[in-house]
């Protein structure tokens, strides 16, 4: 396909929508949720993703793998 990537839906809400094209309703939504810690990961990487997991959970940047 040429020409840009089109933006997800949330994306265009949080600009205002500047274009006033139709939003995408047929988008497909992950199932919110924090994954499970990776098991290939040594224990430093471990340690980070307790630390930052959380976080990026908060803000709706993980999902659940289907």
């Amino acid at each position: 396909m040429a020409g840009r990537r089109p933006l997800p839906t949330k994306l265009h809400k949080l600009h205002g929508n500047p274009g006033k094209r139709p939003l995408n309703t047929q988008e497909p939504q992950p199932q919110a949720g924090m994954p499970d810690c990776p098991d290939h990961l040594d224990t430093l990487a471990r340690e980070e993703w307790n630390r930052i997991a959380p976080e990026l959970n908060r803000l709706g940047l993980l999902s659940k793998p289907r």
